[in-house]
């Protein structure tokens, strides 16, 4: 059983300057949990808690978040974001779809 990323597409929000949503794919399940973004700056960037941290970071197989009104392109801040969590996957909803990111050997690429 995998994960079918095109399950990510409703949480993109059509508008711009939307709030960036972010959250967990958790193991075995692959069930979705979007948590609130912290970030200071929500429309340019997302965050997550220390507490939600704790709750589902060892439970996930993955993160993911949107680019409201842009590509799914990895960003700067994504990348630095991503090389933290290397034994995830990472995905990021845009207006292209989703992509998928994976850290190798201290470089993010894009999961095959």
């Amino acid at each position: 059983m995998s994960f079918d990323a095109n399950l990510l597409l409703p949480f993109l929000s059509p508008e711009p300057n939307s709030r960036e949503r972010v959250g967990f794919v958790m193991q075995d399940t692959f069930e979705i949990v979007e948590v609130e973004n912290v970030c200071h700056d929500p429309i340019n960037g997302f965050e997550v808690s220390g507490a939600d941290l704790v709750e589902h970071g060892d439970r996930a197989y993955a993160t993911w978040h949107t680019h409201p009104g842009q590509s799914s392109n990895l960003t700067f801040g994504d990348h630095s974001s991503f090389l933290n969590y290397p034994h995830l996957v990472h995905y990021i909803v845009g207006t292209d779809g989703v992509t998928a990111y994976q850290v190798e050997n201290g470089r993010v690429l894009i999961a095959p």
